[in-house]
């Protein structure tokens, strides 16, 4: 992972498969609006892309189209009128999240996206535009939302499970590593307060079972973990208490802030 001071900006998007993130539609009513638009690289060069798309909190995943073995870039039809969430990423690129792609009624927005090139291993990591706000949180949010990312001694990525226990009682379970960008694990289902956490390694993994013990997780903020190294062992080892990481904790404003001068909104 990076530093501290560098979560808000350049966050480990290690999985792109955010909790969340499913291949359901974004939301079962079909709009009449979409977006559209080229990624290209930094120097001109078209990008293979993903493309997820988030409305409050729910997720859908398109790809870039070629047409005549020509990239004509990405369409996403049939979206509702709102605010929209961007997570783009390509191989040798910088994936982008992108916060506060407005849509409106019969909306035929078209936004091109540059992914800057990066060295192998820096995928990684993305490039955070904008802020998240209170619209961009699921229906009936309960106020937490947590994100980190897993990884071997050797900075590896880790794939397996999450779950959230408060005393003995399982409370949520979720997948980190489960998609193309691996280790990356976020939700945004839990309640606020005090979490112990159990993570079970993918069967293959050669990994131990670890425990995080009160992990707080705060009212309305959007909650930050540090890396978190996984041993070498077997699922079947007695699971590990690992000491608790880097946490960073920002408010979830209720509108978002005016850019600052020069600041880019793509």
């Amino acid at each position: 992972m990076r530093p501290a001071g560098i979560w808000t900006a350049a966050l480990a998007a290690v999985a792109l498969a955010i909790l969340t993130l499913s291949p359901a539609p974004v939301d079962a009513q079909v709009g009449n609006s979409s977006l559209s638009g080229l990624i290209t690289y930094s120097d001109g060069q078209p990008a293979n892309a993903r493309v997820f798309v988030g409305f409050q909190g729910k997720y859908r995943q398109v790809a870039t189209r070629f047409r005549g073995g020509k990239n004509v870039g990405y369409s996403i039809p049939g979206l509702l009128p709102g605010r929209y969430e961007l997570i783009v990423s390509a191989p040798a690129g910088k994936p982008r999240r992108i916060w506060g792609v407005t849509i409106g009624s019969f909306d035929e927005k078209q936004l091109n996206i540059v992914l800057q090139r990066c060295p192998a291993g820096e995928e990684r990591f993305y490039t955070e535009i904008g802020v998240p706000i209170l619209d961009d949180m699921p229906f009936g949010w309960q106020g937490g939302w947590l994100q980190g990312i897993l990884l071997t001694q050797d900075g590896l990525p880790v794939e397996g499970n999450l779950s959230f226990y408060r005393g003995p009682t399982l409370y949520l379970t979720i997948p980190a590593g489960a998609s193309g960008l691996p280790a990356y694990f976020e939700t945004r289902m839990l309640p606020p307060g005090t979490w112990d956490v159990m993570f079970i390694p993918s069967a293959s993994s050669k990994l131990k079972r670890a425990r995080l013990e009160k992990l707080v997780v705060d009212q309305n903020s959007r909650t930050v973990l540090g890396p978190l190294t996984i041993p070498p062992g077997s699922e079947l080892d007695a699971p590990v208490v690992l000491a608790l990481p880097e946490r960073q904790s920002t408010p979830v404003p209720t509108v978002a802030p005016r850019p600052k001068r020069g600041e880019s909104t793509q």
